[in-house]
């Protein structure tokens, strides 16, 4: 009776801890609707990046056709419209960085693709050429549909794999590349999640990824990533930006008709730039939650097999999984 006891306790105890980890492992947080888009010739965003000292957003049209973009208000209604004579192949992803706007065309199964930057872009102005990077891949032809720029002011593409659920990967341009536009070779830092449609860059440094369900942060010296969060709500559409205030993202639509989105940042808002280091106790993710759980279960059901008081050892694991749902609550 006492080895049934045991086996049975064993038992519930791993379905409880499963449980925890399938509900901690990919949580969908809902999302706010922050704006529509109006007044734009905008149809098919490109991307949006966010100019928070100026207080407003860059929009782009995505495809080929004559450089142009277009400055939000922060209610998402239209500013003014720079133009450019540059001609596009496939725009996709903005940034801004350095009181400079940068436009990706970066679009297509392309071996070189090009970065155009505006620097100052002013609303309400033509200018007669924007500065262009040419950017080469190292290893062949790829698909992109992302670009970022650390805060120390270097290049980066996202590129996507050949079907739906493959791999992508992250490329860097030199660190001096930015300084001196022209042309450069990338480098092959990292590897992408499957299916990123945009990215942008944290204040504090992180680096902020999406797909078409899912938005994570990824460390950016290492490109692992850090936490990824399921955002239930649509399931296409390629547009990442911090809000003006840095509070949330904002998930863009596939067609302007569509809302945007703010979303909540995964791990939170950090104060201060975040180091590779270990995370700290306050910003320890649901995956290491679950791990904790997992480990205090191994260790139960191994007690228990040895003999161990089946209350006793019960009550221990409830306190270890009490304590990873108040960390979960905490994020």
């Amino acid at each position: 009776m006492r080895s049934q006891g045991r086996g049975r306790a064993a038992r519930w105890v791993a379905a409880l801890a499963a449980w925890l980890m399938i509900g901690a492992a990919a949580p969908a947080w809902a999302a706010d609707q922050a704006f529509t888009i109006t007044g734009t010739t905008v149809t098919d965003p490109a991307g949006l990046a966010t100019d928070a000292t100026a207080g407003r957003y860059w929009v782009a049209n995505g495809g080929s056709g004559r450089l142009t973009v277009s400055a939000l208000n922060a209610n998402g209604a239209l500013f003014g419209t720079v133009h450019s004579s540059d001609q596009t192949t496939d725009l996709e992803g903005l940034a801004f960085h350095g009181n400079a706007l940068f436009i990706g065309d970066v679009g297509g199964d392309r071996s070189q693709v090009m970065l155009w930057r505006i620097y100052g872009p002013v609303p309400r102005t033509v200018i007669h050429q924007a500065d262009r990077y040419v950017l080469s891949y190292p290893d062949g032809r790829h698909r992109a549909s992302a670009i970022f720029i650390t805060n120390d002011g270097r290049l980066h593409v996202v590129t996507r794999g050949r079907t739906a659920t493959a791999s992508g990967a992250i490329y860097a341009a030199p660190a001096a590349a930015i300084g001196t536009p022209g042309s450069a070779l990338l480098q092959k830092v990292g590897d992408a999640p499957a299916g990123v449609t945009d990215a942008t860059v944290l204040a504090d440094g992180r680096v902020a990824l999406r797909t078409g369900t899912d938005v994570m942060t990824v460390d950016a010296s290492s490109y692992r990533v850090l936490q990824r969060d399921r955002v239930a709500t649509q399931s296409t559409g390629g547009a990442l930006t911090p809000t003006i205030d840095g509070t949330k993202l904002l998930w863009g639509p596939e067609k302007v008709t569509s809302p945007v989105l703010a979303v909540d940042v995964p791990g939170g808002v950090q104060a201060t730039p975040r180091a590779s280091a270990a995370p700290t106790a306050e910003g320890t993710s649901a995956a290491d939650a679950a791990q904790s759980v997992q480990r205090t279960v191994a260790s139960v059901v191994s007690a228990l097999s040895e003999g161990g008081n089946v209350l006793a050892l019960l009550g221990a694991a409830a306190v270890a999984i009490v304590g990873a749902v108040v960390v979960l609550v905490k994020r």
